[in-house]
């Protein structure tokens, strides 16, 4: 996962994206896997919602609460524990971006 997060942010680097909502996309992605050290679904799609295009998210509205009546989603989201887990990781590529 760490490298795709980082190839993903290579590309936007780049301008290597497919279409804003794409940048957006991967922005998000990376934010949160960096927040948390791993994926956090529902804050990831609300965040990118209101990120690329907020009316958007009432065309999966439906399928939200149906994910949320048979119980894949909640909407409080637990604490995980792995906050902080990838900083060191995050921080060694800023390093080695830096050298060259």
């Amino acid at each position: 996962t760490e490298t795709i997060v980082r190839l993903k942010e290579l590309a936007m680097e780049r301008g290597i994206v497919s279409s804003p909502q794409s940048g957006a996309f991967y922005r998000t992605f990376a934010d949160v896997m960096r927040r948390y050290g791993r994926m956090r679904e529902v804050e990831f799609m609300a965040r990118y919602f209101l990120a690329s295009n907020p009316l958007a998210a009432l065309g999966f509205a439906r399928l939200g609460l149906t994910m949320l009546a048979r119980g894949k989603i909640g909407l409080e989201l637990p604490r995980l524990g792995g906050e902080g887990r990838l900083d060191r990781l995050f921080q060694r590529v800023a390093e080695l971006e830096a050298e060259k």
